[in-house]
C-alpha cells in the first residue's frame, strides 16, 4: 500500500478572504493585545467547558490525521463564521491550523486551571489533548517560512520560544506549567537574532564555498528508529520532511506478532524490520527495548554507505546541511566516531 503524505499546505489560498480565516484571526489578534490576563478564553471553541472539550479534541483529532474523512471543521466554520461552505473547502493549511491548535490550548488550559482552583476533579482527557495542541501549534507554525506562508499568524521565533517553554511543563512538579507567550515586533527582533546569529566573518562563507570546490560535501546516511505501527504517522512526516537532505535514510522497526508489517520504503526512506525474538517494538516505546537499539546500531554501522552514518532519535530534527557544514568546518574525521 502506497504511503501518502500528511497533505498540510503553506500557501492556503482556499482560506483568504474566507469568513473563518477572518474570525480565526481576529480571535487570536485579541490573545496577543496588551494587558490580556492570562485566564481569557478565545471564545470561539464554545460557551461552555463540556463544549469547549469536545470541540477542541474532535479539531485535534482531525489535525492528527487529516487523511480521514473530516466534518469538524466544517462544523467549526459553520458556528463561528456562518459558513456554509462544504468541509473540502478549506485545505489543511499549517499556519491557520497552527494558531486554531492554540487557541484550543489556551481554552483548555484555562478549564483546567478553574477546575484545580476549585477543587472539582481535572478533566485529564484535556490535558492530554492541550500537550497534543501544543506539540501540533509548535509543529505547524515551524513548517513553513513566513515568505512561503502569508497567513501565518505565529512566527517561527515564536513557536520556537514557547517550544522551550512547553518542554519545561514537563520537568517541573507542577501538572499546569506552561502558558503560550505571544512575543512582540522587538522580542521577535532580538530572539531571532539570539536564534540565528550573525557570520562574525562573512569572508568565512567565501573561504568554505572556495574550499568545497576542492572538499565534495560530506555524504549522510539517516538512521531513524522508530515504534512500529505506534509511530506511523511519525515516520510518514519525518519522511516528508527532513530526511530529504540525507543521502541514503531507513527507519528501524521492529514488529511485534500480530501486526501489520511496514512497508517497504515510507517516503524516501527503507524500513528495516529487524523483529527477532526479544527485539520487537514495545508497545509503551521502544526507549526500553536496548536490544533494539543495539541492532539499529550495529545494521547501521554494516550497512552505511555514505561518510557518515548519523542515528537519529524520532522526535527529533536533524538539519543536515548545518551538519555537513559543521564537519566541513571543523575537518571532522567521519572514520572516528562522534557521539
Amino acid at each position: 500500500r502506497r504511503e501518502v503524505p500528511i497533505p498540510y499546505i503553506c500557501r492556503c489560498r482556499a482560506w483568504q478572504g474566507s469568513p473563518l480565516y477572518a474570525a480565526v484571526r481576529d480571535a487570536w489578534q485579541t490573545l496577543r493585545r496588551p494587558g490580556r490576563t492570562e485566564n481569557e478564553r478565545t471564545g470561539l471553541m464554545g460557551a461552555t467547558q463540556p463544549k469547549r472539550s469536545k470541540t477542541c479534541t474532535a479539531l485535534i483529532d482531525d489535525m492528527v490525521d487529516p487523511r480521514r474523512k473530516v466534518t469538524q471543521f466544517d462544523t467549526f466554520a459553520r458556528r463561528v463564521a456562518g459558513d456554509q461552505g462544504h468541509p473540502a473547502h478549506y485545505t489543511f493549511c499549517a499556519p491557520v491550523l497552527a494558531a486554531i491548535a492554540i487557541m484550543c490550548v489556551t481554552d483548555l488550559l484555562v478549564d483546567i486551571v478553574e477546575a484545580q482552583n476549585a477543587n472539582k476533579e481535572l478533566p485529564f482527557q484535556d490535558v492530554r489533548y492541550a500537550d497534543i495542541g501544543a506539540y501540533l501549534g509548535i509543529t505547524l507554525a515551524s513548517r513553513c517560512s513566513r515568505r512561503a506562508a502569508p497567513l501565518q499568524l505565529i512566527s517561527q521565533v515564536e513557536a520556537r520560544t514557547n517550544y522551550h517553554g512547553w518542554l519545561g511543563r514537563f520537568r517541573s512538579t507542577s501538572l499546569l506549567d506552561f502558558i503560550w507567550t505571544h512575543l512582540n515586533p522587538a522580542q521577535e527582533r532580538a530572539l531571532a537574532r539570539e536564534f540565528c546569529p550573525q557570520d562574525p566573518n562573512p569572508q568565512a562563507e567565501i573561504k568554505e564555498a572556495l574550499a568545497g570546490l576542492a572538499n565534495p560535501r560530506p555524504t549522510v546516511d539517516c538512521f531513524i528508529p522508530g515504534a512500529w505501527p505506534e509511530e506511523r504517522l511519525l515516520l510518514m512526516e519525518i519522511a516528508a520532511a527532513w530526511v530529504e537532505d540525507c543521502d541514503f535514510c531507513a527507519f528501524y522497526v521492529a514488529a511485534r506478532p500480530g501486526v501489520e508489517l511496514p512497508p517497504p520504503k515510507i517516503g524516501p526512506c527503507s524500513v528495516v524490520n529487524l523483529a527477532d525474538g526479544r527485539i520487537v517494538d514495545d508497545p509503551q516505546g521502544y526507549y526500553a527495548n536496548g536490544a533494539k537499539l543495539q541492532a539499529t546500531l550495529f545494521h547501521g554501522l554494516r550497512h552505511h554507505r555514505n561518510d557518515w552514518a548519523c542515528f537519529v532519535d524520532s522526535d527529533v530534527v536533524f538539519l543536515v546541511p548545518n551538519f555537513r557544514r559543521l564537519a566541513r568546518r571543523r575537518k571532522l574525521d567521519p572514520r572516528q566516531p562522534m557521539w
